[in-house]
């Protein structure tokens, strides 16, 4: 990856993911950016030649005599398409952590200027290339729709920081993640969203922790979410527990293992009978890879083939939009169309 040359804005608690990466696959930083003065210094020290900053603006002005060609975002998510936006009018690509932006209308506009400058504009959306994820997803989405999706996520948030305070935590942090990961799963596009958002008693957290959803899309399949941050019990894992529901047959995932498929014997009226045959849906490969690594994998390659990736910036606005729909049905208490929320932005953009 020697003809990329990276900035990297933001220097928090998912900094340490992106060292490593970075560090591997060669790829050399110019700079760091971080409101927080010894963070960026802290994180140049590991990198030859690099020097801290405390502005994006500053920093690619001051680093422009090197020929910077990427802007790695990983500032919190109000800041992304500021900083991002700042990066493609030096003449940048960008890798940005997840979500693309924190407002759909913010979304479509960094999506037109990427297409204005020629750059491109890549988003982290690693949940979706998790090892047994692919297996699960490639069997799904070629099922004939409509099928149903589900996933049940329930991991008590204990790590204290903002979440604690957060109005909707788990709406405005976690939920992009398994919705993004449904539309992998569905070969159709998302139309509608409903979300509610609760509590449980005693919770320790101030928002609602809690919340329920369904997404309807264009072939009538649907997904059906249920995630809690604020109780204790059996733990699902972090990728949560899927479930993929068709005619004949219901794949599996457990968010830690190999994706598997249930397949019903049927009888003469096609209805299922009672005997079923088990097959694993493909081992997760290279184990040790994570997902954030898989995804960068796939950005660089990308990036090297001047193609899109998987998760382009116009690509991933219906998982953005998604979200959008879902803080609106929350608050309106009532199901909202997709259709709703791009006009909303486009009006707003």
């Amino acid at each position: 990856m020697s003809t990329i040359r990276a900035v990297v804005a933001g220097c928090g608690s998912i900094w340490p993911v992106w060292d490593r990466m970075l560090r591997d696959r060669g790829v050399p930083v110019l700079g760091f950016v971080d409101p927080e003065p010894s963070r960026a210094a802290t994180a140049a020290v590991g990198f030859t030649g690099a020097k801290p900053f405390a502005g994006i603006r500053e920093a690619l002005s001051e680093l422009a005599a090197a020929n910077p060609s990427l802007l790695v975002n990983l500032t919190p998510p109000a800041a992304h398409a500021e900083v991002t936006m700042a990066a493609l009018r030096a003449g940048l690509d960008v890798i940005s952590e997840k979500p693309l932006a924190a407002d759909l209308a913010d979304g479509l506009r960094v999506v037109a200027a990427a297409r204005s400058a020629g750059r491109s504009v890549s988003v982290m959306q690693n949940r979706r290339h998790e090892a047994a994820f692919g297996p699960l997803a490639e069997f799904a989405v070629a099922l004939p729709g409509p099928v149903y999706v589900s996933c049940d996520f329930f991991v008590p948030w204990t790590y204290g920081g903002f979440r604690d305070e957060m109005a909707s935590p788990l709406l405005e942090d976690l939920l992009i993640h398994p919705m993004d990961q449904a539309r992998c799963l569905v070969a159709a596009e998302p139309e509608w969203v409903f979300c509610h958002e609760s509590t449980i008693a005693g919770s320790w957290m101030a928002g609602d922790a809690v919340v329920t959803s369904a997404v309807g899309f264009a072939d009538g399949s649907v997904f059906g979410y249920r995630g809690s941050w604020c109780g204790g019990g059996k733990k699902t894992s972090w990728n949560g527990r899927w479930r993929v529901s068709a005619h004949h047959c219901s794949a599996h995932w457990d968010g830690e293992h190999a994706a598997y498929v249930v397949e019903s014997e049927l009888d003469d009226a096609s209805r299922p009978t009672g005997r079923c045959s088990r097959r694993i849906l493909g081992p997760p490969d290279a184990g040790a890879v994570t997902g954030h690594e898989r995804g960068l994998d796939e950005i660089l390659g990308a990036l090297a083939g001047r193609r899109p990736s998987r998760t382009d910036a116009a690509a991933n606005l219906h998982s953005v939009a998604m979200i959008a729909a879902a803080r609106a049905s929350a608050a309106g208490h009532r199901i909202v169309a997709l259709r709703e929320v791009y006009a909303d932005a486009e009006r707003r953009r």
